[in-house]
């Protein structure tokens, strides 16, 4: 999983300012390009937003109310502070990249689902063919086979 992109805003309570990131990561098919596994795969972003208590928000944020009610910070003002930089963002990065470690792992098992029923129909298919059809040759069956592993 790749880093998109973060930023920081700040949203105005009563009782103070509640800050809160976006981090934008992006899935990508790591397995070698000519196997062509984007085609299973395709780069998904995953939008997280998480608040300065360390709560994971992206339902309650999405990018309408993000625009209506969160002010841009300053990330080199964030900087500034010492307990910020030092505690509260990182513990906001670890919760936004755990929550988007979740939701990769669901990525790419339904991807891996689609790809092995899929294939697994293809060899099936030749594989009856080549029962009623000597002109299917094994080696079809095995560069599927071949190709199915290679994905995995």
């Amino acid at each position: 999983m790749e880093g998109g992109s973060t930023g920081f805003g700040v949203i105005p309570h009563a009782n103070g300012n509640e800050l809160v990131l976006e981090a934008i990561f992006v899935v990508e098919a790591a397995k070698v390009a000519k196997a062509h596994a984007d085609r299973y795969l395709p780069p998904t972003p995953i939008r997280m937003v998480v608040n300065d208590a360390g709560e994971e928000k992206t339902k309650e944020f999405d990018f309408d109310t993000m625009h209506r009610k969160v002010t841009p910070a300053n990330p080199h003002k964030l900087l500034e502070s010492q307990h910020l930089r030092d505690t509260v963002l990182p513990e906001m990065m670890k919760t936004a990249t755990y929550g988007a470690e979740k939701i990769r792992k669901s990525l790419i098992e339904k991807a891996l689902n689609t790809m092995n029923l899929l294939f697994d129909g293809e060899i099936e298919r030749l594989n009856k063919l080549q029962e009623k059809n000597k002109g299917i040759a094994s080696e079809e069956i095995l560069a599927a086979k071949r190709e199915q592993s290679a994905l995995q």
